[in-house]
């Protein structure tokens, strides 16, 4: 585990002899770079699920339909069968180029010692942004850039959810993460009913060329389901117009607790909006898959009870609010009343 967690998910840093590397004449030498399935902040990676862990594995295999469409030099074989003898040599170029060494990147070299290990750099890979292909990562084009989706402690998985699930499009060109738009196209033709997948990441930290786990870095993941059947057929676009409702109450509940402590002309009056809009998204958070629920619903009520859901929602601005805006004396109340929510316009709108 220990192998494979530093060869391929390892954190960039260095590590030398102090008394040397300030001696005369002593270069510092590089920081190491982030492993490559790491990349520079901690990649949300997104994997189908099965009911057994043989299952799991099926579901996330590639056939060699699917690798042609990437942009992989083969199959290739595995490092085991043919261990590359220097980062720049034939056999390690070719490996960097398969779906093999994309799936398992030897970017670290490690010498196993019997007091610990000693990890070098390895293959040089591409980022997401020069042409890394990681089955397991969102990226889409933006403009001329290029964007991936990353692990984020305050913004947790299911808030992803329209990046992660924008396969779904009918009009939609890039089909990343491929685990999960090709994995569907498989399970379409089986007997599932849902799609079952795992979502999850580190965030990490980087200063100096060291990247670490510090401060508000953590792990994230969340596992979600939607309904095979119907994945395709408009579900998505509801998903996508349920979610900027809910971005949208996260700003007018920022922009209300803003405006009630600027008519108070109280200092805090960012860092409380922030606290307030941070609780309205934690209040969310266990009504993702009702969410999902209800976008890739059939039923013949489906809008009146997204209606219904989308009250809620407002219903919980308002008890934020009250939570974060005291109205306890004459000055707060009027305070209160000037700043308080309004949304019926933007609920119009939103039909």
């Amino acid at each position: 585990m220990a192998l494979l967690r530093q060869s391929f998910f390892a954190c960039s840093g260095k590590k030398f002899d102090n008394d040397i590397a300030l001696s005369p004449g002593h270069a510092k030498k590089p920081s190491g770079t982030y492993g490559t399935l790491t990349g520079f902040c901690g990649y949300l990676h997104t994997y189908l699920l099965g009911e057994t862990l043989l299952d799991t594995v099926k579901n996330n295999l590639l056939t060699d339909d699917d690798l042609k469409q990437l942009p992989f030099a083969g199959l290739g074989r595995p490092f085991w069968e043919d261990m590359p003898d220097g980062e720049l040599s034939k056999r390690a170029q070719g490996y960097k180029s398969s779906y093999q060494g994309q799936l398992l990147p030897m970017d670290k070299f490690v010498f196993l010692k019997e007091d610990g290990m000693v990890m070098t750099e390895g293959i040089t890979y591409d980022t997401y942004k020069t042409g890394l292909v990681d089955p397991a990562i969102t990226m889409r084009q933006d403009g001329k850039d290029i964007k991936t989706v990353w692990a984020k402690t305050d913004k947790k998985p299911w808030r992803e959810l329209t990046a992660l699930l924008a396969f779904l499009k009918l009009d939609a060109i890039n089909k990343s993460p491929h685990f999960l738009s090709m994995g569907l196209e498989k399970l379409a033709y089986s007997q599932g009913i849902v799609m079952r997948f795992w979502t999850g990441g580190m965030q990490l930290s980087s200063n100096a060329g060291e990247q670490y786990i510090s401060g508000m870095d953590d792990y994230v993941e969340s596992e979600f389901h939607i309904p095979i059947s119907v994945s395709t057929q408009g579900g998505f676009d509801f998903f996508q117009q349920m979610i900027t409702e809910l971005e949208r109450l996260a700003k007018i509940t920022y922009s209300s607790v803003v405006n009630y402590y600027d008519i108070l002309n109280t200092e805090q009056k960012v860092a409380n909006a922030l606290v307030a809009a941070s609780k309205f998204w934690e209040a969310m958070e266990p009504r993702a898959q009702l969410i999902l629920d209800l976008a890739f619903s059939c039923s013949a009520d489906k809008q009146p009870k997204i209606e219904e859901e989308m009250n809620v929602w407002r219903k919980t601005v308002l008890r934020v609010y009250n939570q974060s805006c005291a109205k306890d004396s004459a000055r707060q109340m009027t305070a209160w009343v000037k700043a308080s929510p309004k949304f019926s316009a933007q609920t119009k709108k939103g039909k």
